[in-house]
């Protein structure tokens, strides 16, 4: 948690900074890059086939980055940067990185990632429905999250 409000402050601070050009930023990951619940989405993410759920209202593109920059994809898992899933973005996240660093200059790239590798969903759930059990299975959490750092 305090890493994803280190990279939010770092990014207001590159984005706040004057500059004489404009900042080129390109956002991978999951639905927190995505806009996952900030409705409407484009349209061509929210379709049979691609469930990536990108939107205009999405943090990445409150900071600048283009309709084609917003990479992220709703329900992305770390193994789908290198490679698509079904019902998302079947290419995968880094190829399509390679394709727009092949049009354009890139000054920053986002990545929110690893949320949905250790079921963050689930454990929100439980919080929520269960205060008391909340924390619980700390253990449990730590293990996971030890086991997805190689990943990361």
């Amino acid at each position: 948690m305090i890493a994803r409000i280190l990279l939010i402050a770092a990014l207001a601070l590159v984005t706040l900074a004057p500059t004489a050009q404009a900042t080129t930023l390109v956002a991978l990951g999951d639905s927190y890059s995505s806009g996952e619940g900030a409705k409407p989405y484009y349209g061509e993410s929210d379709r049979r086939g691609n469930r990536c759920h990108r939107s205009p209202l999405a943090w990445p593109r409150l900071l600048g980055a283009t309709t084609t920059h917003l990479l992220a994809c709703s329900g992305a898992e770390t193994e789908q940067l290198y490679s698509g899933a079904p019902q998302r973005d079947e290419r995968g996240q880094l190829a399509a990185l390679g394709e727009v660093a092949g049009r354009t200059a890139i000054d920053v790239v986002t990545i929110t990632i690893g949320g949905n590798d250790i079921g963050f969903a689930r454990h929100v759930r439980d919080c929520f429905l269960l205060p008391s059990l909340c924390l619980r299975d700390q253990e449990g959490i730590d293990r996971d999250l030890a086991a997805l750092r190689p990943d990361l």
